[in-house]
């Protein structure tokens, strides 16, 4: 029951998907290449300071002789909260 349930969501939503491709398919848009450009360079300097910032969180755990306590879970938690930004950066401009 519980794949064919699976089964049956997933093609309900690839025929959504289908009607609503085709019904902006017949429509033209236009390109504006300067905000397409601002949009990126605001992309790439963003990520470029959130590689820098990633520094860090590295260095404070690697340069502690005592990692462990609450700084070391500080440490770990900013270490994962720029790379979930690097990956939401990464995944909403790149397709």
């Amino acid at each position: 029951i519980f794949i064919s349930t699976l089964v049956a969501i997933l093609v309900a939503l690839r025929m959504m998907a289908e009607t609503r491709i085709t019904k902006f398919s017949a429509r033209t848009y236009d390109l504006n290449m300067k905000a397409l450009n601002n949009a990126l360079c605001v992309k790439e300097v963003m990520v470029s300071y959130l590689c820098a910032a990633i520094l860090e969180p590295v260095l404070s755990i690697a340069g502690s002789d005592a990692a462990e306590g609450t700084q070391f879970t500080v440490d770990c938690l900013m270490l994962g909260s720029i790379c979930w930004w690097i990956w939401l950066m990464t995944d909403a401009f790149d397709c």
